[in-house]
């Protein structure tokens, strides 16, 4: 479908369809999908069990690091005290 559009608007559309399958998409038993901290980057599949741990995680596209549990930047407290500090 890419290759067909070929114009920067046909670009643009081809990226909102695969934005609007990635909403739709629901993972299977023992994983989650987690969005990435930084603003306009991508989902991410995980284990469950990561999310389980509060373990951080790395986001394939921009490198950050981030906690799989609540999905916000890396942080050595519980979620909850991160929340409140921010």
């Amino acid at each position: 479908l890419q290759s067909q559009l070929g114009n920067h608007d046909g670009e643009k559309l081809f990226q909102r369809l695969l934005d609007f399958q990635a909403q739709r998409f629901d993972p299977g038993d023992g994983e989650r999908l987690l969005n990435c901290p930084t603003p306009n980057c991508v989902k991410m599949l995980v284990p469950l069990s990561l999310v389980e741990q509060r373990a951080d995680v790395n986001c394939p596209q921009c490198r950050q690091s981030f906690c799989a549990a609540c999905s916000q930047p890396s942080h050595l407290e519980s979620c909850e005290e991160a929340e409140l500090k921010r």
